[in-house]
């Protein structure tokens, strides 16, 4: 964004509304998920384990 203040239309390109998001928005959704090794899909039995964890964790502290 500081070479925009210099360089006019890299300042035309970037001020319209929502450019930033529109290229940004996709990189970072990208790089969470290439970069994310945790299985989302994986409902095992320790649904109700880590529930009581959570729910018992700051009561032991």
């Amino acid at each position: 964004m500081f070479i925009s203040i210099y360089y006019a239309p890299l300042h035309l390109a970037l001020g319209r509304p929502h450019t930033i998001t529109v290229l940004v928005l996709p990189y970072l959704l990208l790089h969470f998920f290439w970069n994310n090794h945790k299985n989302f899909f994986y409902y095992g039995s320790t649904t109700r384990n880590s529930k009581i964890q959570t729910f018992l964790d700051p009561a032991m502290r």
